[in-house]
C-alpha cells in the first residue's frame, strides 16, 4: 500500500485514502470559499455561516443566525487553531492537511468540536423543530446551502437515514458529519454528507 506524508504536518495517509479525502474536502472547500479566490480564511466561514441561515430562512436579528455565525467560524478554528488574529488562508491541499494532522494530533477534541458544528447545522435545517430531519428538511437544506439537485439530496438522506425510518436524526446528522471527517471507507454513508461526491 502506498504511503504518502504531508510536507507541512507530517500526517500519514494512504493513497486511497488521500483520494477519498481530497474528493470528500475539495467539495467543501468550494462551498466555503465564498469569494472564490482558490482560498480560504476566517473571513470565508464567517460570510458561509452568514450564507447558510439566510439561504434558511433563519432571521439575521435571531440567536439561531448568531449561532450559525459562530459555529461556522468555528470550523475554521477547528482547521486553524493558531490564526489569533485571522490572516491564515489556506488552499485546497493545506486545507486537508489541516484536517489530517487535527485528526490525528488532537482526535478528540476534533470530532468534539465537529459534533457541535454538526449540531448548529442540524437545528439550523430542523424547520419544524421536531428534532429530526424530514426528507424535504433535508433536500432543501443540501440545495439552498450546496447547490445540490433534488435527486442527489434525495439519493443523499437516503444513504443518511441510516435505521430506515424516513428521517435523519440528531445522531444520524452528526455520524455523517463525523465520518466525512474523517472515515477512509469508500461506502461510509456520511461520505455524501455535502452531497455525492
Amino acid at each position: 500500500m502506498d504511503v504518502r506524508r504531508s510536507k507541512q504536518t507530517g500526517a500519514k495517509m494512504t493513497t486511497a485514502s488521500s483520494d477519498l479525502r481530497f474528493q470528500k474536502f475539495n467539495r467543501w472547500f468550494k462551498t466555503a470559499d465564498v469569494d472564490d479566490d482558490g482560498l480560504v480564511d476566517r473571513r470565508d466561514f464567517e460570510q458561509y455561516g452568514k450564507a447558510y441561515a439566510k439561504a434558511l430562512g433563519i432571521p439575521p436579528d435571531s440567536d439561531k443566525y448568531q449561532r450559525m455565525v459562530e459555529v461556522s467560524k468555528g470550523v475554521w478554528d477547528l482547521q486553524a487553531p493558531h490564526d489569533h488574529d485571522g490572516t491564515v488562508r489556506m488552499n485546497i491541499e493545506q486545507w486537508i492537511e489541516a484536517a489530517v494532522a487535527g485528526m490525528q494530533s488532537r482526535r478528540d477534541d476534533y470530532l468534539a468540536r465537529a459534533s457541535a458544528v454538526a449540531d448548529a447545522y442540524f437545528e439550523a435545517a430542523d424547520a419544524d423543530g421536531t428534532g429530526r430531519l424530514s426528507r424535504d428538511e433535508h433536500s432543501r437544506m443540501l440545495q439552498v446551502t450546496m447547490a445540490v439537485s433534488g435527486d442527489d439530496a434525495r439519493a443523499v438522506f437516503d444513504r443518511m437515514d441510516l435505521d430506515g425510518d424516513g428521517a435523519i436524526s440528531r445522531d444520524e446528522f452528526r455520524q455523517g458529519f463525523i465520518d466525512f471527517l474523517s472515515s477512509d471507507d469508500p461506502d461510509a454513508p456520511g461520505n455524501w454528507f455535502f452531497g455525492p461526491l
